[in-house]
């Protein structure tokens, strides 16, 4: 099954039900056989949908799960101002993703 963190996220944007429903369907569904991501969220999707109807969960956790690396937020101050921005953590900074999605 996908990784913790992933389904934290979508406890969070779904519901704790919504989310339990969702992984129900998915394990009667494949139990005994192989899956992939994408068959996941194709069990959560319709529940996600009940509470955010105009959203698509398969875009925004696909974005999410294909990038390499973790958030890492550098914050600078600079008199009464902060200057903040965001770069991916590598353990080995020399890797190269494979792919990447629009969302960085």
């Amino acid at each position: 099954m996908a990784r913790l963190g992933y389904s934290r996220q979508h406890t969070k944007m779904a519901g704790k039900e919504n989310f339990r429903k969702g992984v129900s369907d998915y394990l009667k569904k494949h139990k005994f056989g192989n899956t992939i991501t994408l068959d996941l969220l194709a069990s959560l999707e319709p529940y996600f949908k009940m509470e955010h109807p105009e959203q698509n969960l398969t875009f925004i956790m696909v974005t999410w799960t294909n990038q390499m690396g973790y958030p890492l937020l550098t914050v600078l101050k600079e008199a009464d101002t902060y200057l903040i921005t965001q770069s991916r953590f590598l353990l080995d900074p020399k890797a190269v993703p494979l792919r990447d999605t629009e969302y960085e």
